[in-house]
């Protein structure tokens, strides 16, 4: 193998190196928007409220109280 040949083959060797370590980089970049992308989609939820608003009437014929009922009244009043 003349000087030519080797120089030639080291210059591959480079030119493959320098591929094999940008590809390297290009998929953990890949990787790290992919883990990103899954932690943010299943974890959105976590940023929404949901609230529901329901009208509920107390009145005392609904709990059988007197027209003036006492704490204690209140306090011992039940749903039907």
């Amino acid at each position: 193998m003349n000087k030519e040949q080797r120089l030639k083959k080291r210059h591959n060797a480079e030119k493959r190196f320098r591929f094999y370590g940008l590809a390297s980089i290009l998929l953990a970049i890949f990787f790290v928007f992919f883990l990103l992308n899954a932690i943010f989609s299943k974890g959105s939820g976590a940023f929404l409220k949901t609230t529901i608003d329901v009208e509920v009437n107390f009145n005392a014929e609904t709990l059988e109280l007197s027209e003036k009922p006492t704490t204690e009244d209140l306090e011992n009043a039940r749903l039907l």
